[in-house]
């Protein structure tokens, strides 16, 4: 039942998108009265780079090791098209890439058994466990534009992201470099059999990804023309997660900001 929901709502989503890619440029009728403007429609590109803020708690499979308050960098680069529906208000559809990484850790202290001094008892060690993650996304938004004034405007959007790969690096560093035993004698401390002080437990997918993820996507810009036909939008836009990132954990979420850079250009006909 999963997986026939993400697969109807994947089509309904590439519907709207292609509904609004091969809208027709429509214009409103003139009146002896009242003449109107022509109703715009545009195409544009967009990218941009934030931070990804991990909420909640998540697990691993290899041992009892709980990450939390995870954060990390990010990307987003697609392209867009929207029409006006009624003067200063756009409806419109965004197809993107984006890429959030971000990485969580904690250290602790470890009773440990010396194997070079198998006569002793155990000592503390301290070492420092990392989640280090990386996920690529497919977003298709459909998105409300309104535009109060012809230097900015505002934009809410629907976003129905599809995981296409997700990553995990899980590590175990070694922090102590020597410990003191009962006798009073300092002993140095290292790995036995991996070089380095960095253990890489878990290399892998990371565990209980859903594949469908949902969130809104409100958002603010300013508008500078550049000549008749092309608009430049210095834009913000955050992330609500409305769904968990994964099932293995304690309420798992993913929110995240972008600056970006939009371009559109204006296509519509001068005459109809």
């Amino acid at each position: 039942m999963k997986l026939l929901f993400r697969l109807l709502f994947f089509f309904f989503l590439l519907l709207i998108f292609i509904n609004a890619v091969t809208a027709q440029i429509k214009k409103k009728e003139d009146t002896p009265l009242l003449p109107t403007e022509q109703l715009r429609s545009e195409v544009g590109g967009f990218i941009g780079f934030g931070s990804n803020n991990q909420s909640g708690i998540f697990s691993t499979d290899s041992c009892d090791c709980k990450f939390m308050d995870g954060a990390g960098f990010g990307f987003t680069i697609g392209g867009l098209y929207e029409s006006e529906i009624v003067k200063r208000m756009f409806w419109g559809g965004a197809l993107a890439l984006d890429m959030k990484s971000f990485w969580a850790s904690y250290m602790e202290y470890e009773p440990v058994k010396l194997k070079s001094r198998p006569d002793t008892p155990v000592v503390p060690v301290l070492f420092r466990y990392k989640a280090d993650s990386k996920i690529w996304y497919l977003t298709l938004m459909p998105y409300i534009k309104y535009v109060p004034a012809k230097f900015m405007f505002f934009r809410l959007g629907f976003g129905g992201s599809f995981v296409i790969s997700s990553d995990m690096k899980h590590t175990k560093e070694l922090l102590s470099e020597t410990s003191r035993l009962n006798t009073g004698e300092l002993v140095g401390i290292k790995y036995v059999d991996v070089e380095g002080r960095i253990y890489t437990i878990d290399d892998t997918d990371f565990p209980k990804v859903n594949s469908l993820q949902l969130s809104l996507e409100p958002a603010i810009a300013f508008n500078f023309p550049i000549g008749q036909k092309f608009r430049l939008s210095p834009l913000f836009q955050y992330s609500i997660p409305l769904t968990k990132f994964s099932e293995q954990g304690t309420d798992v979420k993913l929110n995240s900001w972008r600056l970006m850079i939009e371009l559109r250009y204006d296509i519509t006909p001068d005459d109809m």
